[in-house]
């Protein structure tokens, strides 16, 4: 999947309320690869959020997180 443009977020929470950006990534490809700068934390629940997105031709996008302890 090819979107024209996308601005992807990575939140924390400790509350599934309030929700913290960790870090924020834009490009023009489908790829988005989430790098930690070495701060620690500390957040009970993540979330992948797309807050900017131009699919152009593309008809769907995916999103995937995983991470470990």
């Amino acid at each position: 999947i090819n979107p024209t443009s996308h601005t992807t977020v990575l939140e924390g929470s400790n509350d599934l309320v309030n929700w913290t950006t960790l870090v924020s990534h834009t490009g023009t490809t489908g790829a988005v690869a989430f790098m930690s700068d070495g701060t620690p934390r500390p957040v009970r629940w993540l979330r992948v959020r797309c807050s900017a997105l131009s699919l152009g031709s593309a008809p769907d996008i995916l999103a995937v997180a995983v991470a470990s302890a």
